[in-house]
Formats: C-alpha cells, structure tokens, sequence
C-alpha cells in the first residue's frame, strides 16, 4: 500500500477543512492543489482517497468510533488491505448487519427517503457510486471511430455508449483528459450518455433551437454536432456562464448565440429545450459531497 505522512498530511488537511468551506469537493480540491507544489501522482492519490471518504462517509464515522487513524483507514480500504484490527472491526459491523447500510447509504436521511421511494432499495449503491467517464464525439471535427482508435493510441480503455451515436465511454481514465490535445483541439466533450440522447429528441427538420436553461452549454453543443444546420440559441439565469458556453463553442468550431432571459419574450423558436427542474443526480455521482443541488 502507497503510504507516507507526506500524503497524510496533505488528506487531513483537506479532510478537516473541507466541511468548513463552501465550495464543491471538485473546486475545494482545486483550490487546495493550486497552493501546494503536489505532483500529478500524489493529487490523483489524495482525490481518489478524499472522494472515497465521502461517499462512504457513514462507515468511516462508524469505524471512527473506535480508531483514531482516519486517512491510514481510508488507504486500507480504499486498496483493500485493511491491517488485523480492521478487519475485526469490520466483522463486528457485518455480525450486525450494518455494513451494507453504512457503506452504501451514505445520504442525508431526506435524500436517502427520496432514493428509496423513487427508485427502491437496489439504486443506494448506483447512487453512492462513481460515474463513469462518457464523452460526446465532435462530429464536425471527426467520426467516432477515429477518435477511439485516437484514445486508444494514448492509452486509454474505450468502448462505444449502448445508445447514443456519438457516445464513447472511458475505462481507465487515471489521467487527467481535459489536458488532452484531442480535447483541447474540440474533438470531444464531456457528456453522459443521457444528456445525448435527449439532444437527438429534436426534429432534424427544424431550423431554430433554443436552449432556456443552457447551464454551461453541453446540449446545445450536442445540437450543434447532430445538427448542424439549426441556428442555436442559450440562455440562462446564471449569466457569468455565457463566457465559458462562447469558450467551449469556439473550442468546438460551432456558433451559440447567447440571449439575456429578459430578452427573449418576442422571440420564436422551432425548437426549445427547458432542463427543468435538474434532478442533480448526475452532479451527485460526480460530486457525492455536492448536496445542495439534489432535488429528486
């Protein structure tokens, strides 16, 4: 097991600061990193750790009741070498029937009520796990199947999304792929498969689009892929989004015109997509300490 107090110190600190904070796991960890001179092996180790903590955060405080050695419990099991009185302490909790439930369901109670009468029992450990990696290939740039054999080149595991024409999912992705040069070039984005298909709900017929509640822009620059005769327009509540949507758009040789919501009650559209209200289960996955934008 990789293991120093070097690391240690690094994961405590985060760990006893990051309740503190207002900001989501993803940016705190940002932040936190951007002050240290962390290589790239050592911020892969300590994220891996940190969002492992947090969404098995009820069997950590459990086994804490009776240990004092938090990050070298979250190493043991992270790796799955628990030394000889973990794994006692792990029996006792099995003997009881709560490890299932602690490792699991690791959700505040309102969220964990919501999860079972929507979708039972079974989806606890979908919920509490990681999502996988899914990208959208940038058909105005390549085909998918070149920009697989592209993945594969540089090391990464790929295989096609069941659905989606232009879905590709990556396996062993340890690295980070926005710094990509496939990326950075506009050959793909990041989009699950779900957020795909409901882009392809659109009538190839149609000349218009408008995206209400564009958030960053991800559908309407799948639009723009499937169909890249429709004019496309976004708008969205969140203004200070128009700047990285104009980013992503020129990154992917497309044109969005973005609209203050204020402005668009005389306007006509053939097309208009309203995410609304966002479940945040997607963000969960991604974030599992991100509470604050669940609403199922």
């Amino acid at each position: 097991m990789r293991y120093n107090r070097f690391l240690e110190s690094h994961l405590l600190n985060i760990l006893n600061n990051f309740d503190a904070g207002k900001d989501k796991a993803d940016i705190f960890l940002k932040k936190y990193f951007k002050g240290t001179n962390l290589g790239k092996r050592d911020r892969t180790w300590i994220r891996d750790r940190f969002f492992f903590y947090m969404r098995h955060r009820l069997l950590f405080d459990r086994i804490m009741e009776m240990r004092t050695d938090l990050c070298v419990v979250i190493a043991m099991l992270y790796e799955n070498e628990p030394d000889e009185e973990l794994n006692k302490l792990i029996d006792e909790i099995k003997k009881k029937g709560e490890f299932d439930i602690l490792f699991d369901h690791s959700f505040p109670i309102f969220l964990k009520n919501k999860i079972k009468e929507m979708y039972g029992d079974k989806y606890y450990k979908w919920f509490n796990s990681q999502s996988e990696i899914v990208l959208r290939t940038n058909f105005r740039k390549i085909e998918k199947e070149t920009l697989m054999s592209k993945l594969s080149e540089d090391g990464y595991s790929v295989f096609p999304t069941e659905i989606s024409p232009a879905g590709i999912i990556v396996e062993n992705s340890s690295s980070n792929l926005k710094n990509s040069p496939l990326f950075q070039n506009g050959l793909f984005e990041f989009q699950d498969e779900s957020s795909q298909l409901a882009t392809l709900l659109i009538n190839r017929t149609f000349n218009t689009f408008f995206d209400a509640c564009a958030g960053s822009g991800g559908k309407s620059l799948a639009a723009a892929t499937f169909f890249p005769h429709i004019q496309i327009t976004i708008s969205d509540i969140r203004e200070h989004l128009f700047k990285e949507i104009r980013s992503r758009s020129k990154r992917s040789g497309t044109v969005i015109d973005t609209i203050k919501y204020q402005e668009t009650e005389d306007k006509l559209f053939d097309t208009v997509f309203i995410d609304a209200p966002c479940s945040g289960s997607g963000v969960l996955r991604r974030n599992p300490c991100d509470l604050s934008l669940i609403h199922i």
